[in-house]
């Protein structure tokens, strides 16, 4: 019998089975394995419940890879041995030092249930009343350069979806107390290349992105779609899993690296897996107490909001629908290499700004608006691959007079601090309040520029789907797009019933201004309103 090697990533977790004999002749398959997939991980596990037998020179070779793993730092571990091998293990010493877990100990994570978090709540609550505006459409469908390889881009696919736990993810309701659980422990089902004719894929275009059913299915659909006529990839995810700052700032460019480097002379990728069970569990851990002062920290926050005097005054009365106004500002006003001179960082410099117009726009000192914080707006601040977006009230009031510095180093200080309250937003999502704010979004790190998802050396087109911006939301949102070229983009997403391009066009030019004079530390806020 032969050596058969399965090679299986979670996050940050390589497991390793093995099925059948590890003898002379197969002990350098295992070599090979292990060199080709070991980096870049915490934790590699050895699964060995199909394993029968393991000669000398295995256990050689388990041992080498047990000091290399030493060496970096990585977690070593054997799972399972069959009796045959656990046998073998003790008469060799292996046992002694080298931890053995059990099936139990080893689907533990994987079987453990976790509460939906509020924001989750919140999405697949407003799955049907918001369906395909900004928020909630994280459906893509891109058609694909010719000289984009197929089999390729479906290997990197289902390397990226391996690597991270959120695609295992299932969604449930438990019986006995009518709430629902998600639990990662769901399979893989395996992306491949279909081919169809041209005709029968622009039929099928209206009704690729269907609704999920959240009874332990699976969560996301990735097609790759071969016709006479081009090549297709399409995705969708349910925005209770995945949402769209998820998809273009951590998804497509963790698939772009993965493609890459694919179709490199090597053809190797080094895994960047995260765990989203990990994440859920370190949430978990927040005190009762902590959660109780964020209540009281959000709800005074958004006091005495109204939609009549907190947002811009409508200019128009028409039919809904969800548009997007896109303004350059200019590389003179404001672009990368301006933040690199400075102490301060571009997400809070731009969130001034808005802010400022905001009050510009009201008439008002006492400005409240949202910002949205996918948790990817720096390198130092990532977090794992699935939804992980909040969307913070924040209060300034501009009567006191301040200059630009003092009021920039304040606004970075309020973000820390309200960071510190992510846990208890439920309070502010349960009352609604936010959904009526302006918002501010920031993107960075995006594989999308301009309409277009870059893929290795190739650029795929992005192609609206049928039924995409149906529903609008009355509160502006103002989202700011960082550009490959160093430049910033603003873009206006807003509901032309209830305001019109015109004004759209004015919001961008004050916004355009504020962002001007917060360049000057010395600028006088009372002078801009």
């Amino acid at each position: 019998m032969e050596l058969n090697i399965a090679v299986q990533r979670q996050g940050d977790v390589l497991t390793i089975k093995l099925s059948g004999r590890m003898t002379f002749n197969t002990v350098p398959e295992f070599d090979r394995a292990f060199a080709e997939s070991s980096g870049d991980k915490r934790e590699i596990r050895i699964d060995m419940s199909e394993l029968i037998y393991i000669a000398s020179m295995g256990i050689r070779s388990l041992l080498s890879a047990k000091k290399a793993s030493d060496a970096s730092g990585t977690a070593f571990a054997f799972v399972s041995p069959t009796d045959s091998v656990m046998e073998i293990l003790s008469v060799t010493g292996l046992d002694t030092i080298i931890d053995i877990i059990s099936d139990e100990e080893d689907e533990s994570r994987s079987a453990e249930t976790f509460p939906l978090r509020t924001i989750q709540r919140r999405m697949l609550g407003a799955r049907s009343v918001k369906a395909r505006t900004g928020m909630m459409n994280t459906a893509r469908l891109f058609r694909l350069a010719p000289t984009v390889d197929l089999p390729v881009l479906a290997d990197a696919v289902n390397s990226v979806i391996a690597d991270n736990d959120i695609f295992r993810c299932r969604i449930a309701q438990d019986p006995e107390f009518a709430v629902f659980n998600q639990r990662f422990d769901g399979d893989l089902p395996a992306v491949t290349t279909e081919e169809m004719p041209a005709e029968e894929f622009e039929q099928i275009i209206a009704t690729l992105r269907k609704p999920f059913a959240l009874n332990g299915e699976p969560l996301w659909t990735v097609r790759i779609i071969s016709t006479p006529a081009g090549s297709y990839l399409f995705m969708d995810f349910c925005p209770g899993i995945m949402d769209s700052a998820a998809i273009d700032c951590a998804f497509l460019p963790e698939l772009d690296r993965r493609y890459t480097a694919l179709s490199s002379d090597s053809g190797q990728i080094s895994s960047k897996g995260t765990s989203y069970a990990d994440f859920l569990a370190g949430e978990m851990q927040t005190a009762p107490e902590q959660i109780a002062a964020g209540d009281d920290y959000w709800l005074k926050m958004l006091e005495g909001f109204s939609a009549q005097t907190h947002l811009p005054p409508a200019d128009h009365s028409g039919e809904n629908a969800y548009l997007t106004e896109i303004i350059a500002i200019p590389a003179e006003t404001v672009s990368k290499a301006f933040f690199s001179e400075k102490d301060g960082s571009a997400y809070s410099f731009f969130l001034g700004a808005a802010l400022l117009t905001l009050a510009k726009l009201t008439r008002r000192s006492d400005v409240i608006m949202s910002r949205l914080d996918d948790g990817r707006t720096s390198q130092a601040n990532r977090v794992p691959m699935g939804l992980t977006t909040e969307q913070y009230p924040i209060r300034w009031n501009f009567a006191k007079g301040q200059t630009a510095s003092e009021f920039l180093a304040g606004l970075s200080a309020r973000i820390q601090e309200s960071a510190a309250y992510r846990a208890s937003l439920g309070a502010v999502y349960d009352a609604g309040s936010e959904d009526e704010t302006a918002c501010y979004i920031m993107r960075r790190d995006s594989a999308l520029q301009n309409g277009r998802l870059k893929l290795g050396d190739t650029w795929a087109e992005i192609i609206p789907l049928p039924g995409d911006a149906t529903a609008a939301p009355d509160a502006p949102d103002f989202e700011i797009i960082s550009n490959a070229d160093g430049s910033y983009s603003l873009l206006l997403h807003y509901n032309a019933g209830s305001y019109s391009r015109d004004a759209m066009l004015q919001f961008g030019r004050i916004y355009c201004d504020m962002a001007a004079s917060l360049r000057n530390d010395s600028t006088d806020l009372s002078s801009l309103l």
